[in-house]
């Protein structure tokens, strides 16, 4: 192969390498955040167990579906909502090629968190990479579990408040749906849960409800405010209900 030909195969290979790193950097792309190890039994030390860590990924891909390198000239912003009525935020870490990071919470939650029903403390994490300008967020993920479930906005569970001494059941509005059943929980101010049943989903002139019947809640609830919430179709619906005696 003689010199000149080399010389213009290695041009068009350069020239296909840096139109491919150009397209990665510069074209359509989107980010996840993916779940590295988790440690919930020796987190800060096996001594002291009181804590859970995980490490988190931001994996870039391109118009393709490639991964990309994570690079030093990408700026990376983390965002977090510990659901304390600030909603989400970035800026929980930022920095030039931080795309992972170490975040760590309570295995006994001091606090209701992102999830009223787990026991450990959850909270919301995503994150927005730039790339040349472009600034593209991935989706919002609660951890340590990574669930993605959606809160729905709904009408107010009726009556509130609700007298125990009644017959009157609870009725909580769903949006229509083709689920025959609902599961609710109910948890008191200090999120223990005292009610966890299934109730079936009814429909009357196009309005979906559940119903929950008084004979359930009395033996189990006191005077006081309670969380209420239920879940179908991967949706979650919560209220505040208070309750008398």
């Amino acid at each position: 192969m003689d010199a000149q030909r080399i010389v213009r195969i290695a041009g068009l290979l350069l020239l296909t390498v840096a139109a491919s790193v150009s397209f990665s950097q510069t074209g359509p792309f989107t980010v996840q955040v993916r779940f590295g190890a988790i440690d919930t039994t020796c987190y800060p030390s096996c001594d002291h167990p009181t804590e859970w860590s995980l490490e988190l990924f931001a994996d870039i891909y391109d118009a393709n579906g490639i991964l990309v390198a994570p690079s030093s000239s990408y700026l990376y912003e983390w965002g977090s909502d510990f659901c304390r009525g600030f909603g989400f935020g970035y800026g929980w870490a930022v920095g030039m090629g931080l795309s992972a990071i170490h975040p760590d919470g309570n295995k006994v939650k001091n606090e209701p968190g992102c999830c009223q029903l787990c026991p450990y403390q959850t909270y919301r994490v995503g994150v927005r990479v730039t790339i040349n300008g472009t600034t593209v967020a991935s989706p919002i993920i609660r951890i340590p579990d990574g669930s993605q479930t959606p809160v729905a906005t709904s009408q107010p569970a009726y009556p509130n408040p609700l007298k125990l001494s009644s017959d009157r059941p609870l009725t909580l509005p769903l949006h229509p749906t083709t689920q025959e059943v609902a599961a609710v929980f109910i948890l008191t101010a200090s999120f223990d849960l005292v009610l966890a049943r299934d109730y079936r989903v009814v429909e009357s002139f196009g309005i979906y409800s559940v119903s929950v019947p008084a004979s359930d809640l009395r033996p189990r609830l006191q005077s006081g405010i309670h969380f209420v919430v239920a879940r179908l179709n991967g949706e979650e619906y919560r209220w505040k209900v208070a309750f008398i005696q």
